[in-house]
């Protein structure tokens, strides 16, 4: 009987020790999809390049603008599927169906298995539309070209986004990440105006603090207790919560440590 005893106790110590390293294996491996994702998106990236000299396509246009939501995912997609790029909402009416751009955009960390979209784009790298400057046009945000990047392996151009929970379920939006990150890590917000061409190129080449990590985000989804600037934060959902994915312009993909794995100079593309 003591014995009996002593082996349960063993098993169960052994159990106590296996349980954890193979959650720490799981998550090691949903993350190993998520970077291969965005490899895919920086494949994809590079065939648009060759056929667009150089530029990088926009994260996502507004209501009303020369292209109406088309999604910088829709638009990589259609590339590796040998599709034509689309509206993201089809029909006469601007939202009649939804077209899903596949598994290569859901990160398998996500909160929730739900959406089309888990990754966000950086503003000055994947560009979009709107009318800061004259209300009544539509202007392209500067495009931003590969050959224009002198840091291509420092520069990040996507990374993990926070899932909208904020919309209802029944909402096409709900479980999708924003297209446009960044906003809360530069200094001025993407939309201010300013005077000049370069109204949008808020990073400040000049900057001392290129070194310094970027401040940890509230590293939540956008819920209806959030922010509104919330939904515009990295997130770092992997190694449960501690670290993040994010593809470099050149093409690679890497992790980051959500405390100082991230500095300022990864998200400012005419930092020295």
């Amino acid at each position: 009987m003591v014995e009996l005893l002593v082996v349960i106790s063993i098993v169960a110590v052994l159990v106590s020790i296996l349980i954890p390293a193979l959650g720490l294996g799981r998550e090691s491996a949903r993350s190993s999809v998520c970077l291969s994702n965005l490899r895919q998106a920086g494949v994809a990236t590079a065939l648009y390049q060759n056929e667009h000299m150089g530029f990088f396509p926009h994260s996502v246009s507004n209501p009303g603008s020369p292209e109406p939501w088309l999604d910088f995912g829709v638009t990589l997609s259609a590339i590796t599927t040998g599709d034509q790029p689309r509206d993201l909402f089809g029909g006469p009416d601007g939202n009649a169906g939804l077209l899903q751009t596949g598994k290569a955009f859901l990160c398998p960390s996500a909160s929730q298995n739900v959406g089309y979209r888990h990754y966000g784009t950086m503003p000055l790298i994947y560009t979009d539309y709107d009318r800061v400057v004259d209300p009544a046009v539509w202007k392209r945000v500067k495009m931003m070209r590969i050959d224009a990047l002198k840091r291509t392996s420092e520069i990040i151009s996507m990374f993990d986004a926070p899932q909208n929970f904020k919309k209802p379920v029944t909402d096409v939006a709900y479980g999708n990440s924003i297209s446009t990150l960044n906003r809360a890590f530069t200094n001025q917000s993407v939309y201010e105006t300013q005077a000049g061409p370069l109204y949008h190129n808020y990073y400040t080449a000049g900057a001392t603090d290129n070194d310094d990590p970027i401040p940890a985000p509230p590293n939540t989804d956008f819920t209806s207790s959030s922010a509104n600037n919330d939904q515009y934060n990295l997130r770092f959902r992997h190694t449960f919560g501690s670290t993040g994915n994010g593809l470099y312009t050149d093409g690679h993909a890497g992790s980051h440590k959500m405390n100082g794995g991230v500095l300022y100079r990864n998200l400012r593309p005419d930092a020295p």
